[in-house]
């Protein structure tokens, strides 16, 4: 029986031995001591019901009948919808919003078309133009003149997030929802949902969003 307050690793336990990386005793990397490690320092969006297996599947797109939740998110995406929210700089302007429907986000295909008023925002305000220079606005004129082919904007990207749908791409969602039109989505992977997860920022569970620099 090993002494108080040491540590034996048994020389034919293959379980105790991967787990400290060598059979001395000591783990041979210290990362190995992260009792996060297996969902990758956020156990928000992950589980581990054995103890053994990393529960979150790193890339996999959330949706399906899988609940996912809050996380970083991914790489930029190109097109009218780019969202780029890191220079914040003040909430003062048009507040918009209206209530949701009742989709089931455990029910919702990977991808597919949507209600916009059934997509909650993510952030508490954006800013009225897009990175080219075009505004929600125009957008969301374009998509009901028909100049803009709906099919031809960048589909909104989706998370789960306490049994609702929330986007990571504000602006576009709010152009729909002015042009009263259904939007392409695809639900965010797991490095995107980490990689935005600055963008939650909503104070009033994605409701209403607040336009910053639109017409008064």
């Amino acid at each position: 029986m090993p002494g108080a307050g040491s540590l034996t690793v048994a020389p034919n336990d293959a379980v105790a031995a991967g787990a400290w990386g060598q059979r001395s005793g000591g783990p041979g990397n210290p990362q190995q001591l992260n009792r996060y490690s297996y969902v990758l320092n956020n156990p928000i969006i992950g589980t581990d019901p054995s103890g053994h297996i990393n529960g979150t599947g790193e890339d996999k797109p959330m949706g399906g009948v899988s609940p996912g939740g809050m996380g970083g998110g991914g790489g930029p995406v190109s097109g009218a919808g780019d969202e780029d929210e890191r220079q914040r700089g003040g909430v003062q302007g048009e507040q918009t919003g209206t209530t949701p429907g009742s989709n089931d986000p455990r029910a919702i295909a990977s991808e597919g078309k949507i209600n916009p008023h059934d997509v909650r925002f993510s952030q508490d305000s954006i800013n009225y133009r897009f990175k080219d220079g075009r505004t929600v606005d125009d957008l969301a004129d374009g998509l009901r003149s028909g100049k803009v082919d709906p099919d031809t904007v960048p589909s909104i990207r989706l998370v789960e997030r306490n049994g609702q749908l929330y986007t990571l791409d504000n602006r576009r969602l709010e152009a729909f929802r002015r042009a009263e039109m259904e939007v392409n989505y695809r639900m965010a992977t797991r490095a995107e949902i980490q990689h935005d997860a600055f963008k939650f920022t909503t104070q009033n569970e994605g409701l209403s969003i607040i336009i910053r620099g639109g017409p008064r």
